[in-house]
């Protein structure tokens, strides 16, 4: 039998990760509920059934995600009084093809009745559990794709959650068959910080581990500096800010505000991502910024942390900078760590790969801009419209409404010296020649009004204080001075970015080398990239 010593508490994984999520759709948490938590759960005192898993590793987390639920047919269930919950072996033979044929890993979820009285308390897996459930994830962990997760799980009738991931040695030759260390008796258990229900939504619920800070689903408050915000949404919201670690993608004009803003909104940690500096031509639109980093030409994700750091509310606030593009895979494992991102970089690809990404990750993204053209003769603007969206599951993908085009992105991919809509032009006649980017207008004005409505969404999506302004593009139009939403909602017909739902590590994002991040390398040349 499997002792507490293999079970390893609070969250430390064997890869490495010091967080573990479990993460599902809601619409796949509804199908949860109604198998394990049915109004006639009187009738069987555990109730369990099989699903598939995918992995999700991030720089520091690890999220399993809940792909598909094996519904359990008649038979395939059933409870001993001595030996527990059983399933059968043609229901875990079903669920081992169904893996076997999707590149997934398994997961086995059984109920717990609640005593009266200790309905808030958190299961705990029976000594039969952690007997059971490792030797089944072993037998049948052993024809499925290497590396796919194997993990098992307790929910209590009242709905609160114990997971664990099963890591496995499995025996490749005669000689490590008879080794105890590839056997299932020396596996080792993993326990889970939280479990995230995402779409169009973000829920996360707390399990057993008490982790602190964004790795929980409870985070701490302030409430004497919290006091106006806590007075409009209570402590429960104001601990679900603090539970979350939001990627910010982009640093500049809105990114800028949004550091600040989401910080001293409570949230528990931030992560920046931006490979740009500050200049002189971008102080007057760079919140917060000081002229001596902007004539030192820092990196705007510094200064983007110091600010969150100097205005954030929640306790143990903590925040970290990225020098790294949103289309590379290195900068990608940051992003994978977070509960949400917002994106205020402009560039097509990486709206691209966010998009993909939402879906395939479970992380929901919101995105904002603004495009302006003016005529500086009369002082005029001529054209000008900002849009907010939001994409991931339950939402429209960043595709079908329109956020960026294939034209677009592939245009973004070229080389910057043969760019479309974003152009650079050498500048010839001095010692060192360079690329410069021809920048569009931008008013830290208009900045601000992005920057307010992807908090609303964020708030919205994480807190659902505006359930009617959830889903959809919001619009500002600049000339008239008026709001409105686009009237498409879900996506094309032909769309099939859906397919790609909590696939994770098994789905390939559309990254490659980004050729602008290039651009800003110290020692770039225009000859040095083709």
């Amino acid at each position: 039998m499997i002792t507490r010593a293999n079970h390893i508490m609070p969250t430390t994984h064997p890869n490495g990760a010091t967080e573990l999520h479990l993460a599902m759709t809601e619409m796949l948490m509804a199908g949860v509920q109604e198998v394990l938590l049915p109004n006639d759960r009187a009738r069987n005192p555990e109730r369990g059934l099989i699903g598939l898993l995918h992995a999700s590793s991030g720089r520091k987390r690890r999220t399993l995600l809940l792909r598909q639920i094996v519904v359990p047919q008649p038979g395939d269930v059933t409870f001993d009084e001595e030996l527990g919950l059983l399933f059968s072996a043609n229901y875990k033979s079903r669920a081992s093809d169904l893996a076997a044929a999707d590149g997934a890993g398994l997961i086995f979820l059984h109920t717990h009745p609640v005593w009266p009285g200790r309905e808030a308390s958190f299961p705990r897996p029976s000594p039969e559990d952690c007997e059971s459930d490792p030797r089944d994830l072993f037998t049948l962990g052993r024809s499925l794709r290497s590396g796919v997760p194997l993990a098992a799980g307790v929910v209590s009738d009242a709905g609160r959650w114990s997971l664990r991931e099963y890591t496995f040695k499995f025996p490749t030759t005669a000689a490590e068959v008879r080794d105890p260390r590839f056997q299932w008796t020396a596996a080792v258990a993993t326990y889970a910080s939280a479990v995230r229900i995402v779409g169009p939504g973000l829920r996360k619920l707390p399990t057993e581990v008490r982790a602190n800070g964004p790795a929980g689903a409870e985070g701490s408050i302030a409430p004497d500096e919290q006091d106006s915000s806590v007075r409009l949404w209570g402590d429960q919201g104001q601990r679900a800010l603090a539970s979350l670690r939001v990627g910010h993608a982009g640093a500049g004009g809105v990114g800028g505000i949004l550091a600040e803003h989401t910080a001293r909104l409570g949230v528990g940690e931030a992560l920046f991502i931006d490979y740009d500096r500050l200049a002189k031509e971008n102080f007057n639109r760079s919140q917060g910024a000081s002229r001596d980093e902007a004539g030192a030409h820092v990196h705007k994700v510094h200064v983007a942390e110091r600010l969150a750091r100097e205005s954030s509310t929640a306790p143990n606030f903590d925040a970290k900078a990225v020098v790294g593009s949103l289309v590379e895979a290195d900068s990608i494992a940051d992003l994978l760590d977070c509960d949400i991102i917002l994106n205020a970089a402009d560039s097509p690809w990486g709206r691209q790969v966010l998009d993909h990404l939402a879906f395939a990750h479970l992380i929901p993204v919101v995105q904002g801009g603004t495009l302006l053209t003016g005529d500086p003769v009369t002082g005029r603007v001529t054209t000008g419209k900002s849009e907010v969206s939001a994409t991931g599951p339950g939402h429209t993908c960043s595709e079908c409404v329109g956020a960026y085009t294939r034209r677009e992105v592939s245009e973004a991919q070229e080389h910057p010296s043969a760019r479309g809509r974003r152009r650079y032009v050498d500048i010839a006649g001095t010692a060192d020649a360079q690329l410069v980017e021809l920048r569009s207008p931008s008013v830290i004005a208009f900045n601000a009004i992005v920057a307010g409505l992807m908090q609303l969404r964020l708030l919205a999506i994480a807190l659902g204080t505006t359930a009617s302004a959830l889903v959809g593009t919001q619009r500002y139009h600049v000339l008239e001075g008026t709001m409105d939403w686009a009237l498409r909602k879900q996506c094309k017909p032909e769309c099939q970015r859906s397919a790609a739902t909590a696939l994770g590590d098994y789905y390939e994002l559309p990254t490659g080398s980004d050729l602008d991040f290039a651009v800003n390398r110290p020692g770039f040349s225009g000859d040095s990239v083709s």
